[in-house]
């Protein structure tokens, strides 16, 4: 190959991987609103499909609530005792809204958790979110919302 073809050539090259880059960079992200809200059905596709990885994806490390204290313990107990075994139990969530404050955000979902024929849980659960950092193509900074607390209520507070 010629010297002038091969620089030709990179050129051409170096030209097509900014533009590629460039438009990577420069496309509207998706607004906060509406990936808390793809992550609320992420979370329900994951427990419909009793994929305890999949929820927990959407959970962050700092995770706790009144009643779970990690997110080692969350995903205990949704692998072996909610989504899993003789007492597994089907979930449906909607009527989520959301309210985006800064950096964090709650949702109040709408669940309904049965088992079998029997409704085990039907009320509505509040989440708190926070924005962490994340990467796009593993290379591009971006940030995403992960659950770092929920409140719902204690079997006791249903039967009340």
């Amino acid at each position: 190959m010629r010297p002038a073809s091969r620089n030709l050539l990179v050129t051409a090259g170096i030209l097509a991987a900014g533009l590629v880059a460039y438009l990577l960079l420069s496309q509207p992200g998706e607004s906060d609103n509406n990936r808390i809200l793809g992550q609320v059905e992420a979370i329900r596709a994951a427990a419909a499909a009793k994929n305890t990885p999949g929820v927990m994806r959407e959970v962050s490390e700092t995770y706790h609530d009144r009643l779970v204290s990690n997110p080692d313990q969350l995903a205990f107990l949704l692998s072996r005792r909610i989504l899993r075994g003789p007492d597994a139990v089907d979930v449906s969530i909607d009527a989520t809204s959301v309210t985006i404050t800064g950096e964090t955000a709650t949702s109040v979902s709408h669940v309904r958790a049965t088992h079998g024929t029997t409704v085990t849980f039907d009320g509505s659960i509040t989440a708190q979110w926070r924005r962490e950092p994340t990467r796009r193509l593993l290379v591009i900074p971006d940030h995403t919302w992960r659950v770092t607390s929920a409140d719902y209520p204690a079997s006791s507070d249903l039967d009340q």
